[in-house]
């Protein structure tokens, strides 16, 4: 299988690049259909639960009653966990906790199958160039607005350019991701992803372990 290999100073396509037998990897759309359902309902989800432990108490200090003379159980205060009102132990913090998560070699396959997918559909494409110098070389900006679709994101390495960043960071249709952060959502949900060639040189070799 054979991409198109786009150098960024001309905004054209330079020549094919060679995917060997990448777009062999397959992925099922029930394990697709589970990351989805994984990351648009436990990672956006807003509630959190939040329950007060002793050191958040701030209305419960005084004496309930005396240290003596009553009969009953010595207390300093009322915000003990076997109080009514008081604090709850081991309770929950406020922190999100996923419910369940998925094992790793499922998320692998599930992001070369969905790589491998954007692929055969011809909406990859490999950035030769960019790592060049905007302020000497000459940039053509409303062309590479034309190679962008609906949603376009563009997947760079730690040799992109800070000024080719300052360029393209405020296009409407164009969103930048570092190669750490690329997950599946992110290459379902767009329409034309870019990828630089040393990080798609990078993901056919892991991918090779898909096949």
């Amino acid at each position: 299988m054979k991409i198109d290999l786009i150098n960024l100073l001309s905004c054209s396509k330079v020549s094919d690049f060679d995917c060997g037998d990448f777009d062999s990897v397959t992925v099922s759309k029930g394990l697709l259909s589970q990351y989805m359902m994984l990351h648009n309902y436990l990672s956006h989800r807003s509630h959190r639960a939040l329950t007060k432990n002793r050191a958040l108490m701030t209305n419960h200090q005084a004496k309930p009653y005396a240290q003596k003379g009553t009969g009953r159980a010595r207390h300093g205060s009322t915000a003990s966990n076997i109080h009514r009102g008081g604090a709850v132990s081991h309770g929950p913090n406020g922190e999100k906790r996923a419910v369940f998560s998925m094992p790793k070699k499922m998320r692998k396959k599930a992001f070369y199958g969905s790589l491998s997918a954007k692929c055969r559909d011809g909406a990859v494409s490999v950035v030769d160039s960019i790592d060049f110098d905007i302020k000497k070389d000459s940039f053509k900006k409303n062309e590479f607005k034309g190679l962008l679709g609906a949603k376009s994101i563009l997947v760079y390495d730690d040799s992109i350019s800070c000024d080719f960043l300052l360029k393209v960071r405020n296009f409407s249709k164009l969103t930048l991701v570092d190669a750490h952060f690329l997950n599946i959502h992110d290459i379902l949900s767009c329409d034309n992803l870019f990828i630089a060639r040393g990080v798609f040189t990078e993901m056919l070799e892991r991918g090779k372990q898909c096949i």
